[in-house]
């Protein structure tokens, strides 16, 4: 049997969902296009895509409490222990509950995209940070042999004139 309340709330938990999917999708091609540049990259440009990662991440999170918000509704009006998409599948449309498990599987499919970029850029990225360690321990080597080389070596003897 329907319930047009809940069935009402799922409608906006719904469209809470695709606005979720849209910035999770942004943020995947932003993840890709992080990926297809090197960490040796200008840093500004990463910081302006992490930026932007960010504010992303912080508007997935607000929906989110949106969601929970109308998830704790239909708690409330079915009298349920707590929200799961299978336990309302009785009282919503077929159509509806297809939509919100497709939606909610395709957000996973993105994160899961998402999360394979960052565990490769995070590696790639730590190669570059170590590769930089070692030029930067190699160059303060050489600079310390160098000042110890300038130390070592004597000054010219000077001799002065007296005679003319």
């Amino acid at each position: 049997m329907i319930n047009k309340e809940v069935s009402n709330l799922c409608e906006a938990i719904y469209e809470k969902m695709t606005l979720n999917l849209e910035a999770f999708e942004e943020m995947l091609k932003i993840t890709q296009h992080l990926e297809m540049k090197s960490p040796d990259d200008e840093a500004e440009l990463f910081i302006k895509m992490f930026e932007q990662r960010q504010d992303l991440i912080n508007k997935i999170e607000i929906v989110n409490k949106e969601v929970t918000m109308i998830g704790n509704q239909i708690i409330n009006v079915l009298n349920f222990g707590n929200f799961e998409l299978e336990s309302i599948k009785p009282y919503i449309s077929h159509d509806l509950y297809q939509n919100l498990t497709t939606t909610n599987a395709n957000i996973n499919k993105v994160i899961v995209q998402i999360q394979a970029f960052d565990k490769q850029y995070k590696e790639q990225a730590e190669m570059v940070r170590e590769r930089t360690k070692s030029q930067i321990i190699r160059f303060k080597t050489t600079q310390l042999q160098n000042q110890l080389y300038q130390k070592m070596r004597s000054a010219e003897p000077k001799f002065v004139d007296k005679n003319g």
